[in-house]
Order: C-alpha cells, then sequence, then structure tokens
C-alpha cells in the first residue's frame, strides 16, 4: 500500500494492551481503502486480525502486547495506511464564539432568504420566554430577566451604529 498513496488522516481513539482502535477519516466514502488497510496491516508478524467497520470508519487492530498505540500507528503511517490528521488552528474563545455568531447569522439570514437574523430570532424567543413567565404568574425572576434581555436588545439595536464590530466581515 505503501505505493497507493491513498493514506488518510487517522487517530487512536481506544488502546489496551493488544487491541488498539482507530477512527480513519473518509474510510466510510473509499470502497477499496478498507480492504488494502487490512492486507497491509495483516503482513506485519506482529499483527495478529485487522478489523474494520466502514460505518464507524474504524479500523481495530489485534496485535501483541510489546506494541503500544504510537508503534501501530507508526506502523500505519511507515505502511501508507494513515496520516496524522493536521491540527485544527482556532483563535481565542472570543474570536471563536464571534465566528460561530458570524456562522450562525449568515446560516440564519440564507435559510430565511433574508428576512431573520440572530438578534431578531433572540428577541421573539426573549419575549415570548417573558410573557409566557408573566401568564404563569413567575413574574419575579425568569420573566423580568428574559423581558429585561429582550428590551436591551431593542435599546441595542436602536442606538447601535451603521457598522456593528461583532458583524464586520
Amino acid at each position: 500500500m505503501a505505493e497507493d498513496s491513498r493514506a488518510a488522516p487517522a487517530r487512536v481513539i481506544h488502546h489496551t494492551a493488544t487491541r488498539t482502535r482507530l477512527r480513519v477519516e473518509g474510510a466510510a466514502a473509499d470502497t477499496d481503502y478498507l480492504p488494502s488497510v487490512i492486507s497491509a496491516l495483516e503482513a506485519h508478524p506482529q499483527v495478529t486480525q485487522v478489523l474494520c467497520n466502514p460505518l464507524t470508519s474504524t479500523v481495530l487492530v489485534h496485535h501483541h502486547a510489546d506494541l503500544s498505540a504510537d508503534d501501530v500507528f507508526a506502523l500505519g503511517e511507515e505502511l501508507g495506511c494513515f496520516t496524522v490528521p493536521q491540527p485544527v488552528v482556532r483563535g481565542t474563545p472570543i474570536q471563536e464564539l464571534r465566528r460561530l455568531y458570524r456562522q450562525t447569522e449568515d446560516d440564519a439570514m440564507r435559510l430565511s432568504n433574508g428576512h431573520l437574523d440572530v438578534e431578531s430570532v433572540s428577541l421573539a424567543l426573549l419575549l415570548g420566554s417573558a410573557m409566557t413567565g408573566f401568564v404563569r404568574g413567575n413574574v419575579a425572576f425568569p420573566a423580568a430577566t428574559a423581558l429585561w434581555y429582550a428590551l436591551d436588545l431593542i435599546r441595542q439595536r436602536s442606538t447601535a451604529e451603521p457598522e456593528d464590530p461583532v458583524r464586520a466581515p
């Protein structure tokens, strides 16, 4: 399989003394990949059996106790079965929240043909929560808090400058 160059990103998800389970990205989509992994790994003398599950994209390697999970992964890399997945580079938690907010905002606008944004949906939910709380007699904390947040959203929207820094591209 080394000349095949179809090595897929994989990671060890479970390991015992004689078994190592790996999750292989995209293994379910390639019907020829998993059988080639089985034959490549089972050819090694310290590997006793290899089982693959295309539904979960996992490879279970039964091996001698002197092989560690790192050894099994290194063997798979050497044989051209696996590669180390590239790490996902993320920003600070605040940057990630802003990215998720913008993504949610874009999805809401796209799905509603430009009619709904996150603030409008939040406002409707907060007002609905406040009214439900008032009707049920919970006027103290939950309903008053929801109403306060809803009114704060209205105030922010009415006094917001044209370019909101959270929505700036």
